[in-house]
């Protein structure tokens, strides 16, 4: 028990210090041990976007699976998408560092992505 409180107070530690950094981030409402309350993000897991990215341009293709102009323009437009994600994830893991934290566990399923509107 106590070291489940000390690993929530330790993650509610972490958040606070990367939402002051400007870490996009939930908030939190509360904690109970071993429940964090926490604001819900709406979006998908990056992990569930690269992943019908890569269905997207593997299920394409002209009748004989040569690319098609517009496969290879779609290929080119997923290309730059990506690159800007990459490059947007590699700030805010610099941002996260910054702020003295190291997630420890950190993969492109626990990373969310939301609609431009809705972000923090």
């Amino acid at each position: 028990e106590r070291l489940t409180k000390a690993r929530c107070k330790s993650e509610v530690k972490c958040l606070v210090k990367c939402r002051r950094g400007g870490v996009p981030c939930p908030a939190i409402y509360g904690v109970v041990p071993p429940v964090i309350y926490m604001e819900f993000i709406q979006g998908q897991t990056v992990r569930s976007y690269l992943d019908q990215q890569q269905q997207q341009q593997h299920g394409g293709g002209g009748s004989e699976g040569d690319p098609t102009p517009q496969d290879t323009t779609q290929d080119s437009h997923n290309n730059t998408n990506l690159s800007q994600l990459a490059k947007v994830m590699g700030d805010l893991i610099g941002r996260v560092h910054n702020v003295g934290v190291i997630h420890g566990d950190l993969t492109t399923s626990n990373m969310m992505l939301q609609p431009q509107s809705q972000s923090h």
